[in-house]
């Protein structure tokens, strides 16, 4: 089965990839400085807070990044607390492209390398059905 994906499907996958080519592939999300307060972003997001952004507005996490990067949508203000999908559902993308969004993130919050996360992220999208080749 073929999914038909959307032109911000089609922007996102290429925002994640240009995320991970602009910090590098063996990127980490920081855990234990850059947060502010001396508190790691990770610490804020077991709190319920995603920092998809830093509280001056930088995109931190890779589907903040990757969102800056598409110029699908704003980013999500510092604290916003949702999964990627969450914040992907109002700006036209798909199911399958949000729920690979969703894992991504999580293996970026598990402490893995951003390319790691983002073979995550391509890996779900194809086991659902999505042609990269087509992007």
């Amino acid at each position: 089965m073929t999914v038909t994906l959307t032109e911000n499907d089609r922007k996102f996958i290429k925002g994640m990839e240009a995320a991970v080519a602009e910090r590098g592939e063996h990127y980490l999300y920081p855990q234990r400085e850059g947060g502010p307060d001396g508190v790691s972003y990770l610490d804020y997001w077991s709190y319920g807070a995603c920092v998809y952004s830093t509280p001056d507005g930088t995109p931190a996490c890779i589907v903040g990044l990757a969102i800056a990067k598409s110029g699908i949508g704003e980013v999500p203000n510092y604290g916003f607390a949702s999964e990627a999908s969450g914040v992907l559902i109002n700006m036209d993308i798909s199911d399958v492209v949000s729920r690979a969004a969703d894992r991504a993130q999580l293996r970026q919050d598990d402490g893995s390398e951003w390319g790691v996360a983002l073979d995550t992220f391509k890996e779900n999208l194809m086991k659902d059905g999505v042609d990269l080749g087509s992007i």
